[in-house]
């Protein structure tokens, strides 16, 4: 048996960019999908289910670069 996941974007009046575009312009709105995602992550949705993978590695690349950002500013205070 072999399990097949079919998924649909479906255009009610604009397009996923579009939608990015305005939620990356909204701190309320990135907070809102910071919160869905933590969801996730305590549910194991994000580590269980093979087809968050890629989504996953990106939360995992945006931790790091969060971290480096941090250490760069902490050495600028220091420095």
């Amino acid at each position: 048996m072999k399990t097949v996941e079919m998924i649909r974007t479906l255009d009610e009046g604009h397009d996923i960019t579009e939608c990015v575009r305005q939620v990356c312009g909204s701190p309320r709105a990135i907070a809102n999908v910071l919160v869905a995602l933590n969801g996730l992550v305590r549910s194991d949705t994000l580590l269980l289910d093979n087809k968050w993978a890629p989504a996953l590695r990106l939360i995992v690349d945006l931790n790091r670069a969060i971290q480096n950002a941090a250490e760069r500013a902490s050495r600028r205070r220091r420095g």
